[in-house]
């Protein structure tokens, strides 16, 4: 017998906010003599949605518009129906699994989430987007006791074409990649900051509790959107119009979906790779890869082990059946580019991208080749 072939739809799911909304990230509030290693009084939401927050919210959706699986008013699984509920949303939430991809039962892949407006996909524009030109002239440097290559990046300060020597603040961008339009930053996003004192259970202000919380707000006309691939059977028009919660603060959101094909697709041409949505790459990968030059950013990743309880506690980030990752994953920001001197090396790195596969299925690890 062959390897069972799954039909399958294309969605392209829209996911407009509510008000204001919150996506954390591995800096929490240090709050109640809480010692967290990465821990401020001062938080900033993340501009975009983890893809794992994204996954999690589709796996929701799914088991609590079931009647049959799942009793809304107790929010519980019901006892008898655990076998039928991993089958449609699989036993548990994303893992790190590098031999391949993990089974979420209906929902076979999820794309990178984009700003969506104008009827055009923004993704975060490339980190050399500003510059004018980028012009390899041999100049010679040692990083980490490696001879690297140094290119000469101009770009236009106060209508001034200059020499980028890195003390210039750039402007950040989101980009479409079919049109090449781009929108800065402060078009789409407005600042909602909060201010306030955290108090013991006794309504005692504590001394050391200030905080600020720093959410966001999407200006008129952008929504989120990002493509998901589902089995035949599924069908996500039947939620549309419905409240979904993704991040922080119940941060709320109407969901809409029309099936069509993926509106992401990979240019071909090119020596430099961009990245869409922020990717793994292992040490070791980064070590083989023949990289010329990159401009890039880090951020830290960690992802909640959640496995199917019938309580549906481990939906909740405070429940007890709720357990972060103990190890924590360092992830290229969407954005990052990564030059390279041929076709083969450039192909070779991209070979790597793709070989995450555990990523790529959630959305990460996407790229395009300009």
């Amino acid at each position: 017998m062959g390897k069972e072939i799954k039909m399958s739809k294309q969605y392209f799911v829209k996911l407009k906010p509510m008000g204001k909304f919150f996506f954390g990230g591995d800096v929490r509030f240090g709050i109640n003599g809480q010692k967290e290693e990465f821990s401020s009084y001062i938080i900033e939401s993340s501009m975009m949605p983890q893809q794992t927050s994204l996954l999690g919210m589709m796996r929701f959706l799914l088991l609590s518009n079931d009647e049959n699986l799942f009793n809304v008013e107790q929010n519980v699984i019901k006892s008898d129906k655990m076998a039928e509920v991993n089958t449609l949303i699989g036993e548990r939430g994303f893992s790190v699994n590098p031999d391949g991809v993990n089974s979420f039962g209906a929902i076979l892949s999820v794309g990178p989430c984009c700003l969506y407006g104008d009827n055009e996909c923004y993704y975060r524009a490339s980190a050399d987007h500003a510059f004018l030109s980028v012009n390899w002239k041999g100049i010679k440097a040692a990083v980490n006791g490696k001879e690297v290559e140094i290119p000469e990046l101009k770009v236009k300060i106060n209508d001034k074409e200059e020499l980028y020597t890195g003390k210039a603040e750039l402007s950040s961008s989101f980009m479409s990649v079919t049109s090449g339009k781009k929108v800065d930053v402060d078009k789409m996003f407005i600042k909602d900051s909060r201010i306030g004192i955290d108090k013991d259970y006794d309504g005692k202000s504590q001394t050391k509790a200030f905080y600020k919380q720093i959410s966001y707000r999407l200006k008129e006309g952008f929504c989120f959107g990002f493509d998901v691939e589902v089995e035949d059977g599924i069908k996500l028009e039947d939620y549309n119009g419905h409240l979904v919660k993704l991040g922080a603060d119940a941060s709320s959101f109407v969901f809409e979906a029309k099936e069509m094909k993926p509106l992401f697709k990979e240019a071909k041409e090119g020596l430099s790779v961009v990245l869409v949505s922020d990717a793994y790459i292992s040490k070791e990968d980064m070590e083989k890869a023949n990289i010329r030059f990159s401009i890039n950013q880090m951020r830290p990743f960690r992802f909640l082990k959640t496995e199917n309880q019938e309580d549906a506690s481990y939906y909740r980030i405070n429940g007890t059946k709720t357990a972060t990752c103990t190890e924590r994953y360092e992830l290229y920001q969407a954005g990052s580019v990564f030059y390279f001197v041929d076709e083969k090396t450039r192909n070779e790195f991209c070979d790597i991208l793709k070989s995450r596969k555990d990523f790529n299925q959630i959305g990460y690890n996407k790229f395009y080749i300009k």
